[in-house]
């Protein structure tokens, strides 16, 4: 392993550079995805039938952990090194499934009505490191000529900045909430907790590159390639995964307006008891 963080001091490295409106489209999905995550956990918080809640935790882990592995496949397109890059499409695929795990961690949280610091830091952990798992494996799935080593200060960090700010966005959501205990305010708290959800994923993601030494070989020359395609393909998988993470939030929705709608005809079925025994004062309800 320690190989991955030591290098020829003397090598020449090549750096990169972003292309910031795929940045921006990185951290807006990795939001997007968050605050779907926090709906959905608080549909399923308060459905009775377990067929259902499992179904909402169900589609909105894939739902999260496939937003959380599209902002790192983004963010990926939006670095260029100027030289040809492939990526292997199994390792890649296996890369999402702690970016999953991740995110059932954190529905399975969400769901609580109360949680202790002791949750919270735990949680943030495994949350922090599925995230971390998922980023540092998809980068293992690159193909290129460099050697790929890491700086290991800014890669424990990036770490810490994934796991602090999990935790942050627990505390938001259920600290804040419980200290105020009003529920005009409860929709702010979910945004915000969102944002902060988001951060931890981008923060994450883009301190890990930060981390990433990219060793030129000897000979070697860097070129200037177009990024048409990684454009198309960046926009590509932002367009799947917004549709994907939108239909959950439907499911959710749709969840939603059912059981308003069992409540609606309840509160009428009582209604018209009380009133068709208001004469005999006897109240007839099952």
């Amino acid at each position: 392993i320690s190989r991955f963080f030591t290098f020829d001091e003397h090598a020449t490295l090549i750096e990169g550079a972003y292309h910031f409106p795929l940045v921006v489209l990185s951290l807006l999905v990795a939001v997007f995805a968050s605050f779907m995550a926090f709906n959905v956990a608080r549909q399923a918080a308060i459905t009775e039938d377990k067929i259902r809640r499992n179904t909402l935790l169900g589609t909105g882990s894939i739902a999260l952990g496939g937003g959380i592995w599209s902002m790192h496949f983004l963010g990926m397109t939006a670095f260029d090194l100027c030289l040809s890059v492939n990526y292997d499409p199994f390792v890649t695929g296996l890369s999402a499934i702690p970016g999953v795990a991740a995110a059932w961690v954190a529905l399975h949280l969400l769901i609580k009505t109360r949680i202790s610091i002791a949750e919270i830091v735990l949680g943030g952990v495994l949350v922090g490191a599925g995230i971390g798992t998922m980023h540092y494996s998809g980068m293992a799935a690159m193909e290129m000529a460099p050697l790929l080593r890491y700086d290991l200060g800014m890669f424990a960090l990036s770490i810490v900045v994934a796991v602090c700010l999990a935790m942050l966005s627990l505390w938001i959501k259920f600290g804040i909430t419980a200290a105020t205990k009003s529920k005009k305010l409860l929709g702010k708290h979910v945004l915000l907790a969102s944002i902060v959800m988001g951060l931890a994923i981008s923060g994450m993601h883009y301190t890990g590159m930060a981390a990433a030494r990219f060793v030129l070989p000897p000979g070697m020359e860097t070129s200037n390639q177009s990024s048409d395609i990684a454009v198309f393909l960046a926009i590509s998988i932002a367009i799947v995964t917004l549709v994907l993470i939108t239909t959950v939030l439907g499911i959710s929705l749709l969840f939603k307006y059912r059981d308003v709608m069992v409540r609606a005809i309840e509160s009428e079925r009582i209604q018209s008891a009380i009133t068709d025994t208001a004469v005999d004062a006897i109240l007839t309800v099952d």
